[in-house]
């Protein structure tokens, strides 16, 4: 069969006038491979889309540094530790819904025989995984190996441009009083470290697709490989062994030494985790989590592993494809739903809830892909499923935020130290929930007046506090 959409329109012998060469692989000249294998018109001005990726880039890059410095929580002992250990200054949400649309994005490049509304709906997501073909970088950089490059070595432009974003936050810093009260001082070592912990879990998805994409190579019937994600570009040939050691080299930094820098350093301080200096330096890895689960951002990163390479070395099996996609999401719902690993629950309740929306838009496409529709209605009705789904999904995260929101302005205000720690909160649920079937009363009323003396302790710190 055809190996891009729409390429071949009288056989494989006849191309639709955007395509050219054997089997209709390859671009004309004036236009580019898209994600979704598609050739697409460049630009008119062709370096302006990847001027406008690169002034993205340098804008991320100063939000970030200005973002982790105010996201600091200073421990300076164990009574702050006990006190802001679980404190949030940006919500976690926004992280989650990240990483949601990246997976969507990539959900949305495979060949499901998307519905073209669908495609440019699920095409919009793949802004955050920072997509170069977005950009019709191609058009610009020439060649497939310009993009490939530029796609792997971009975050070396932005640790440069947090690098001058930090040299100017630091003289900020100096100079405006209201800078002072807002951020902590901060070693630079320690805000590019929390920057690495912050970018690395963000753009491990991105990264470790660009990184991998030129080891996915297909075999055409003419006996040689090509690029999965450009069939125009040979595989295995003199310009792609020149590749190879930079992929290689992408391969090792993004893909295998973030995950090994962050298990090392849980690994590390394993036993004191909750030390005001450990807790105040390495803590945004792990303080959102449950104690007994600390390790689980590793858990998190093997996960969108897996996601990128079924996306990318069985993207041409859909029915392997959807298989283990859904095996993943699914298993990833049974675990937050069975160990709820992180702290907060609005946490675990998110996560389930897109994971679960995740699997619905995979089976839709594969009933896209399966194209067994007996009148058009009936595809029009699913078209306006996976619409509602998509942008369901966006009022999901959306509405997720604002309480969050709410409840770190709590934070700021002094209100939430008078509300009940949410562990506590949930303990005293499942106390009354199975209380009345105890065969010791005695323990029931124990419990009962413990709550009974904290509750009345929580009210008098709150008067207190009003007075004042």
């Amino acid at each position: 069969r055809c190996p891009r959409e729409e390429a071949c329109v009288g056989g494989l012998e006849v191309c639709n006038p955007k395509y050219t060469g054997y089997m209709c692989r390859e671009c004309v000249a004036g236009y580019y491979s898209d994600s979704d294998k598609r050739c697409r018109k460049c630009p008119s001005q062709a370096y302006v889309p990847l001027v406008m990726f690169f002034m993205l880039l340098v804008a991320i890059a100063f939000g970030v540094v200005g973002l982790t410095a105010y996201a600091h929580v200073q421990f300076d002992s164990d009574e702050d530790v006990r006190k802001s250990q679980r404190q949030r200054k940006i919500p976690h949400s926004f992280t989650l819904a990240i990483v949601f649309f990246q997976i969507l994005g990539m959900v949305g490049n495979q060949q499901f025989n998307w519905p073209s509304s669908v495609s440019r709906t699920l095409a919009a997501t793949n802004v955050v995984n920072l997509d170069v073909n977005i950009f019709a970088s191609e058009c610009s950089l020439v060649s497939f190996d310009g993009k490939y490059l530029v796609s792997i070595l971009y975050p070396l432009m932005f640790m440069g441009a947090v690098c001058v974003a930090l040299v100017l936050f630091k003289l900020l810093r100096a100079s405006l009083p209201w800078c002072t009260q807002t951020f902590p001082d901060l070693p630079l070592v320690q805000l590019l470290e929390r920057i690495v912990f912050l970018m690395g879990s963000l753009l491990y998805i991105p990264l470790s697709r660009s990184s991998l994409l030129l080891f996915d190579c297909v075999k055409l019937p003419d006996g040689k490989f090509y690029l999965d994600a450009d069939l125009g570009r040979r595989c295995y040939d003199s310009a792609w062994f020149t590749l190879m050691p930079w992929g290689m080299l992408a391969v090792l930094v993004y893909i295998v030494a973030v995950p090994v820098y962050f298990g090392f350093t849980l690994f590390r301080h394993r036993h004191e985790l909750f030390q005001p200096a450990v807790l105040a330096r390495y803590g945004s890895i792990y303080r959102l989590y449950r104690v007994r689960f600390y390790y689980f951002e590793l858990v998190q990163l093997f996960k969108r592993l897996v996601v990128v390479f079924c996306s990318l070395f069985v993207s041409n099996h859909q029915t392997w494809l959807v298989a283990l996609l859904l095996a993943v999401f699914l298993t990833s719902a049974f675990a937050q739903l069975r160990y709820e690993p992180y702290y907060h629950p609005i946490y675990n309740t998110l996560e389930i809830q897109l994971n679960v929306i995740i699997s619905v838009v995979v089976m839709l496409g594969f009933v896209f892909y399966a194209d067994l529709f007996k009148r058009a209605w009936s595809r029009q009705a699913f078209i306006g499923l996976t619409l509602a789904v998509i942008f369901g999904s966006l009022v999901l995260v959306i509405a997720t935020m604002v309480v969050e929101i709410r409840s770190i302005l709590k934070q700021v205000t002094g209100q939430a130290q008078f509300i009940h720690d949410v562990r506590v909160q949930r303990f005293w649920r499942v106390v009354e929930h199975e209380a009345p079937d105890w065969s010791d009363p005695s323990l029931r009323h124990q419990l009962m007046e413990v709550k009974s003396h904290f509750i009345a302790d929580e009210q008098a710190s709150k008067a207190e506090f009003e007075r004042r």
